[in-house]
């Protein structure tokens, strides 16, 4: 009998291990984010964009991005792309204004996550106390 039942469970768990992976993979999958679906002229500023800041050329950099911003017929979706890429350049360069221009921007494309949302406002808030900006750093607060 207690073989029997030995054998039950690793049979169960034989199971539980060979179907865990599955699932795993089932949830990477579905976890994937898409894509993004950026407009010719656009994607070919970003990509040119990043080169320049893989490149360590940041204010050729944001120069396309720049450029990107002001492209006709631009989707809420290549703003925010173009906005994300600024961020990694003013990062990069210590320019709060430009953060604040890409973050301010990000969240009025409208695509921004709630997730992100509550980090860029908290990231505007932090901006705002550093420029001693009270009413601005109260205002971004309650919006969290």
């Amino acid at each position: 009998m207690k073989s029997i039942s030995r054998l039950a469970v690793a049979a169960v768990l034989a199971a539980v291990t060979i179907s865990a992976p599955a699932v795993a993979q089932k949830k990477q999958a579905a976890a994937a984010p898409a894509a993004p679906k950026l407009s010719k002229a656009v994607q070919s500023l970003l990509a040119q964009a990043q080169t320049a800041q893989t490149a360590g050329d940041h204010p050729g950099a944001i120069a396309l991005l720049n450029q990107a911003l002001v492209v006709p017929k631009a989707t809420a979706e290549d703003k925010l792309w173009t906005y994300r890429l600024m961020l990694n350049s003013a990062q990069a360069t210590k320019n709060n204004q430009l953060l604040k221009m890409a973050v301010e921007g990000s969240l009025a494309t409208g695509q921004v996550t709630p997730t992100d949302e509550v980090k860029f406002r908290t990231a505007l808030r932090g901006l705002a106390l550093q420029s001693k900006d009270y009413q601005g750093a109260i205002q971004q607060a309650q919006r969290i």
